[in-house]
């Protein structure tokens, strides 16, 4: 809500819920650290206001299918036992025989490993465990989506490498 510039929170219940609570008088309550904090509000509708302006919305709807496509494709690396995501968000999940339920201290290092070759190619990932959380800004082009996968591929690649895999894909 906030773009990440100050602390902001919020929760949508659905009617369905909330009729779930038991009692006429029960209430649901909730809150978050910083609820209405004047500096978070002022930068939430700030950004709401350039993501408006900007059509940034309109610009990920466009982008989108084309960094879900991308992501997709790596599932032909032997290497990448997953992948899944929606609009710009992504995770590409990496174990060495390409099984989701591989060992887990192994999968550490899978995952240190494609962040440090990502890295080294100028792409930086967010490497949690095994896993590659992809996220780019909305205004991400779409060479830059292209850009983006072609260089994760390569640190994909020299992962499996590294691994000691084939190189048969």
């Amino acid at each position: 809500m906030t773009s990440g510039y100050a602390p902001m929170g919020a929760a949508i219940i659905s009617d369905r819920l909330i009729a779930g609570v038991p009692g006429k008088d029960a209430a649901f309550s909730n809150g978050y650290t910083y609820s209405g904090h004047p500096v978070s509000a002022a930068a939430r509708l700030k950004s709401m206001e350039i993501i408006e302006r900007e059509k940034l919305l309109e610009h990920v709807r466009k982008v989108a299918p084309i960094f879900q496509d991308q992501l997709r494709q790596l599932r032909q690396i032997d290497i990448v036992a997953d992948v899944r995501g929606m609009g710009l968000m992504g995770c590409v999940q990496c174990s060495v025989d390409g099984d989701p339920q591989s060992d887990l201290g192994y999968d550490y290092e899978i995952g240190d490993q494609i962040d440090l070759e990502c890295q080294k190619r100028g792409l930086l990932v967010r490497p949690v465990i095994n896993m590659c959380v992809l996220s780019p800004p909305f205004i991400i082009s779409e060479s830059e989506i292209m850009k983006m996968f072609s260089v994760l591929r390569e640190g994909l690649e020299a992962t499996r490498t590294w691994l000691g895999g084939s190189s048969d894909q």
